[in-house]
């Protein structure tokens, strides 16, 4: 899917992410309310390189 921000395109790759379905949490207007859990805890390995103040600086998260 292609993005434009402040005239600057770029594409979004999301990625999927796969849930079980969990307990009961309750009702609201008649529909089963269920929660979800992550089958696995995504890693995530964004890192960012920049420069602040002259310094030079890598983020990651």
């Amino acid at each position: 899917m292609k993005f434009c921000y402040r005239g600057v395109w770029y594409d979004s790759n999301p990625s999927q992410i796969e849930t079980q379905e969990g307990p009961t949490i309750g009702k609201y207007r008649g529909a089963t309310l269920r929660g979800r859990s992550l089958s696995e805890v995504p890693t995530l390995t964004t890192c960012i390189k920049g420069k602040y103040r002259g310094v030079e600086v890598n983020v990651a998260f």
